[in-house]
């Protein structure tokens, strides 16, 4: 499942939802939408539809808020699934 980005501008923030898995292919296609994001205001990462993260995906947050805190805006995440936090995975039956 290709990841989707969709970017809100608020009065005072940025909210950038992704949906998808944020794994290597996924960061990949990401990561250049990214890169229009500027500190202007805060940015929030709505990740409550990221199903999966994996160091690369890890790598692509970091580098933004790297770039946003060179910039001098904060950058907060929202809304990481219970696997994504480093939970249990979902259990799957086994027959």
């Amino acid at each position: 499942m290709p990841v989707t980005p969709s970017i809100e501008k608020l009065k005072n923030a940025a909210v950038v939802r992704l949906t998808g898995r944020l794994d290597a292919h996924g960061s990949a296609e990401v990561e250049p939408g990214l890169a229009v994001i500027e500190a202007r205001s805060a940015v929030v990462m709505d990740l409550s539809g990221v199903s999966y993260i994996s160091s690369a995906g890890i790598r692509v947050l970091v580098s933004l808020h790297k770039r946003l805190l060179a910039q001098g805006g904060p950058m907060r995440v929202a809304g990481l699934q219970p696997y994504c936090r480093g939970g249990e995975p979902p259990s799957v039956p086994v027959s």
